[in-house]
């Protein structure tokens, strides 16, 4: 995704509210893919946006990949994007894992998304993770994608991305 496109994504929240994904082509032919509702960030809270994209091969961001936004509350976040997997004999599907860490402790359980023929080959989605209740809240959130081998089993990319607050 080109600076622009970034640009671009980042003045329809402020301007709208809501995330808006768009498609990755050239800046001139950039076409609103979905609108997906922001969820704002709770009364008094200040709230940090980071975008992410994460490829299963080094073309990103075809033909598969995991997109979208994490938005850091004071002790949750808000995660929202998009899964997309090419259709291919080897990449049956894609998984998008999430997992949310506190002091490099795990909080709550992992959340998958994953793209399919039985979706389209691609899959928004919006979520939170988080314990409201945890003091210092979320500091770490894990991505890692997870696709079907040659043997059939599943396998992870052995360095997942992890983004900080």
């Amino acid at each position: 995704m080109s600076l622009f496109s970034k640009v671009a994504i980042r003045t329809i929240i402020a301007a709208t509210g809501a995330a808006m994904l768009m498609s990755t082509g050239s800046a001139s032919a950039m076409v609103p893919l979905q609108v997906m509702g922001a969820k704002p960030a709770p009364a008094g809270v200040a709230a940090a946006e980071k975008y992410f994209m994460i490829c299963d091969v080094p073309t990103c961001p075809e033909p598969s990949y995991v997109s979208g936004w994490i938005t850091w509350y004071a002790r949750t976040v808000h995660i929202s994007g998009r899964v997309s997997s090419a259709i291919t004999p080897k990449t049956r599907w894609l998984q998008a894992r999430f997992q949310a860490y506190a002091g490099g402790h795990q909080v709550g359980a992992t959340q998958t998304r994953t793209a399919m023929a039985s979706n389209g080959w691609g899959l928004d989605f919006a979520f939170d993770m988080g314990d409201p209740n945890l003091v210092g809240g979320v500091t770490m959130i894990r991505v890692t994608l997870c696709s079907p081998t040659s043997t059939g089993t599943t396998g992870c990319h052995a360095y997942p991305e992890e983004f900080v607050r």
